[in-house]
């Protein structure tokens, strides 16, 4: 049965999908931390929930550092204080009314550097997977990141 909504449960597959350390790197974390989310990841499978429609999404995220739930109003900037500025972030769908893409754009202020996010997700073949695409900028160096992941939905 052919899937054409993002919304859904999905579990990282790890051994299709690119690791965080490029991006962690690029963030300028400790090797300590790379490490631990290497290690973590493998460990202990990352999961994903989302739920999109015409206006909203909302992702419940649950990896071995996380257990978070983010929502957003489509087509509108959340901010969200943090301790080093504002994060500032925007959800899309990359169609309108089509429900198989999304767009978040984010910037990330953080105590050494300021980092742009670009993060999209897209169904693929019969809907069972999709590809997420995280770009990491960081704003004052040029410095960047592309990490690709494949989510296979859960029954």
């Amino acid at each position: 049965m052919m899937m054409s909504s993002l919304t859904g449960a999905w579990v990282l597959d790890v051994y299709r999908s690119d690791t965080l350390e490029a991006y962690l790197r690029c963030m300028g974390a400790p090797d300590r931390v790379v490490e631990a989310q290497l290690a973590g990841e493998q460990a202990c499978p990352s999961r994903n929930v989302l739920v999109l429609d015409d206006s909203r999404l909302v992702v419940h995220k649950h990896t071995s550092v996380n257990n978070l739930t983010e929502s957003y109003e489509l087509d509108q900037e959340r901010v969200t204080p943090s301790t080093y500025g504002e994060k500032r972030a925007i959800a899309s769908l990359l169609q309108p009314g089509r429900h198989d893409a999304l767009a978040i754009k984010t910037a990330l202020p953080t105590d050494t550097s300021d980092f742009g996010l670009v993060e999209t997700r897209r169904l693929v073949g019969d809907g069972s997977t999709h590809i997420q695409e995280l770009l990491l900028r960081n704003l004052d160096t040029g410095a960047q990141s592309i990490t690709r992941r494949t989510w296979v939905r859960e029954p």
